[in-house]
Parts: structure tokens; C-alpha cells; sequence
């Protein structure tokens, strides 16, 4: 049986939804996201989802857009569970709960 979250997500988002998806990623602003992360942790990022994206130094957000852009709707899923997924924050405080 497939995951809510799969149902959804059996097409490719829309730019909007993907855009909204890179600023979480990076993390620009703390009132809203729960990390920031630089371009070393954003290659980490992917790389610990098996997705090969290494940064290339450009606009962070830009670079993550364009990675997001390319990736199939599965990799989308694996991408948005483990941005609530308690070990990208070292547990259930006070960031992982912001995530949510």
C-alpha cells in the first residue's frame, strides 16, 4: 500500500511548491525554517538521500531549485520525509518540532 504522502506526489510539483521546498532546504530564515545550512550541508544533504548533487558555489537557493527541478517525484518524497524526520535534527526538540 503506498504512503499518503506517494499518493500526492505521483506527478511533478509545481515550480511554486518547489520553491517553497528549496527555502526550507536552506534554511535563509530561522523564524520560519529550523536549519540553515551552507553549501557544504546542502551537498550533505542530498548526498545522505543518495542524490548525486554536489553545490557548485552558486546562489544557494538557485542550485537547490535546479536540483529539485531534476529529480523524479520519488526522490521528491524521500526529500520532504527527511525534512521531518527526527535525525536531520538530533532528536524531537525545538527544531525538529519547527519542521513539522
Amino acid at each position: 500500500m503506498a504512503t499518503p504522502l506517494a499518493i500526492h506526489i505521483g506527478n511533478k510539483l509545481d515550480t511554486d511548491t518547489l520553491v517553497s521546498l528549496a527555502d526550507f532546504i536552506c534554511g535563509d530564515e530561522k523564524s520560519r525554517f529550523p536549519i540553515y545550512r551552507s553549501s557544504y550541508y546542502l551537498t550533505r544533504f542530498f548526498q545522505n538521500l543518495n542524490i548525486d548533487a554536489t553545490h557548485d558555489g552558486s546562489t544557494r537557493k538557485v542550485w537547490v531549485l535546479a536540483v529539485l527541478k531534476q529529480l523524479q517525484p520519488s526522490d521528491i518524497e524521500k526529500v520532504i520525509l527527511r525534512l521531518v524526520d527526527p535525525r536531520e535534527y538530533k532528536g524531537v526538540g525545538g527544531d525538529f518540532k519547527q519542521a513539522v
